[in-house]
């Protein structure tokens, strides 16, 4: 039997400590919907009142990163659904020496593994997504879809 093949999920040869913008997307294990309450309804006024245990830690664990990283890592935007989360993540090392500048890889390593260990079992997918945000329309498209996300799963649940 033919299975499709899988893209490589990272640009090769690109070096993921480049200061720049970065659109993350980071999944559960086997899909599993942990991060909302069963039978959440999303309200942009409200957006954390939908959020599991498992789901509050992870907005906690996202807020610690740009501590964890102390200047080098802005999260601008993420929206927690129920499934996965989004995020805008800027990386801006200031250090060129390449063992101290800070990449993707390990940011995502930590967040990851602090989630879990906190949740008490792994729950993500081994990988995650990653777009390479190229410019200020990239960056405002990206935004919307954030922002739109959980409205449009809120759509299909009222349908």
């Amino acid at each position: 039997m033919n299975f499709p093949r899988r893209k490589p999920g990272r640009l090769k040869n690109f070096d993921y400590s480049e200061n720049g913008a970065y659109f993350l997307t980071l999944c559960t294990k086997n899909k599993r919907k942990i991060f909302w309450k069963e039978n959440a309804v999303y309200s942009k006024e409200r957006p954390l009142a939908c959020l599991s245990d498992c789901g509050l830690i992870a907005e906690t664990e996202l807020s610690r990163i740009e501590k964890i990283y102390s200047g080098n890592i802005k999260v601008s935007k993420y929206v927690i659904m129920p499934n996965h989360i989004h995020m805008i993540v800027f990386i801006s090392n200031a250090d060129d020496r390449t063992e101290k500048r800070i990449d993707i890889f390990r940011v995502i390593k930590q967040f990851k593994g602090s989630v879990s260990k906190q949740v008490g079992s792994p729950i993500w997918q081994k990988t995650y997504f990653d777009h390479v945000i190229r410019n200020e329309e990239d960056l405002m498209e990206i935004w919307r879809y954030i922002d739109e996300n959980p409205l449009k799963l809120k759509q299909q649940f009222a349908e």
